[in-house]
């Protein structure tokens, strides 16, 4: 009957509850740059916003987009909700921490994790979620993430058998997304930020009602499905198979016929 006791179980079966999401959309964007630049990039991170029942909900770019000159800078850009949150660990194997996002309502689709050599050496490697442990080197550069207690996220990482081991003074750099799952669905209006690509003369428009926001997986979701995903083994061979892989990427679904 609690939640965290249910995540221990389904831990067992090597199930990972499904975190909440964003909802997005995509916006056609037209720039009107000074002068005649190339390109121009929108950054990643840029800000958009929105107003449910009273409440202010941001809506960002996921990743950097470039406008072309040659299509007079006008492209499509995708906004997903939530806010962006970064935290850093530093690695000590004398005093080892726990790499939690202390957090709930954590987009986990969003986490990006990177693995800075130390404070003086800031070059970097990205260290990618490992979905199949079958192709897992002892060099991967992968992280595993875990729900722990009060539905917040854990990252870990191998131990130079199965995964990479960050090594003392390396810096984890934990960047995600805190979003407000199922209340950013259904929103055709924005507010723009005061500039996109360093300019502030540009048009937006929406292209669809925001969709894809969920919140995160309840008790009586995890019971049901952690035994069924066990079942499954990531593969997709039986319609049941189809329906839980379906189901496990797409938290909006209410239902499916497979």
């Amino acid at each position: 009957q609690i939640r965290d006791s249910v995540v221990s179980r389904a831990k067992m079966l090597n199930y990972t509850p499904r975190s909440a999401r964003g909802a997005s959309t995509t916006l056609a964007v037209t720039v009107t740059p000074t002068g005649a630049p190339e390109s121009v990039t929108v950054a990643k991170d840029t800000e958009f916003s929105a107003t449910v029942d009273g409440e202010t909900l941001k809506f960002v770019t996921p990743e950097a987009y470039t406008l072309l000159s040659s299509n007079n800078y006008a492209g499509t850009i995708t906004v997903t909700e939530g806010r962006p949150v970064t935290h850093r660990f530093t690695v000590n194997s004398n005093a080892p921490v726990r790499y939690t996002l202390p957090n709930e309502d954590v987009d986990t689709t969003s986490i990006l994790v990177d693995v800075q050599t130390s404070a003086s050496d800031a070059s970097s490697t990205r260290y990618n979620l490992a979905s199949d442990i079958t192709e897992v080197q002892a060099n991967s550069a992968v992280y595993f993430l875990q729900e722990v207690d009060d539905s917040q996220y854990e990252i870990t990482f191998g131990d130079n058998v199965i995964g990479k081991a960050p090594v003392d003074n390396n810096i984890i750099i934990a960047q995600y997304r805190i979003c407000n799952g199922t209340d950013g669905n259904d929103i055709n209006s924005f507010t723009d930020p005061s500039s996109i690509g360093g300019s502030t003369t540009f048009t937006t428009s929406v292209n669809a009602s925001t969709s894809g926001g969920a919140n995160n997986e309840t008790i009586e979701s995890i019971k049901f499905n952690a035994p069924k995903n066990y079942e499954t083994q990531n593969r997709a061979v039986l319609s049941q198979d189809y329906k839980r892989l379906v189901l496990r990427d797409n938290g909006d679904i209410q239902s499916i016929s497979v």
